[in-house]
């Protein structure tokens, strides 16, 4: 899995350790958060590759998303525009 995100052009993925191993080898990406919070678990610098639905704000507090493990709601508020925004963005430096 390493090998393969080390070689990736773009990584997309959630709040999940190939994310964290994306932004170690400081490839572009696009991180998709429910309830976790980037400002505390990541990924540090990189706000701008970060889509979470402002609803999720809520639930910053530690512990709140654990409350309803496999609730999916927050996630599922993400559209695929909003996906395709952000790889087009997180793109647009290598093609310059």
């Amino acid at each position: 899995m390493m090998s393969l995100i080390a070689k990736s052009s773009l990584f997309i993925g959630n709040d999940s350790a190939p994310l964290h191993i994306a932004v170690g080898f400081d490839r572009p990406l696009v991180a998709l958060f429910g309830p976790t919070d980037p400002a505390r678990v990541g990924p540090f610098r990189r706000d701008d590759a970060v889509i979470r639905p402002a609803s999720a704000a809520s639930m910053t507090r530690i512990g709140d998303y654990r409350k309803r493990p496999n609730d999916q709601s927050l996630i599922a508020q993400i559209t695929v525009d909003q996906v395709w925004a952000k790889i087009e963005e997180q793109l647009q430096p290598l093609a310059a």
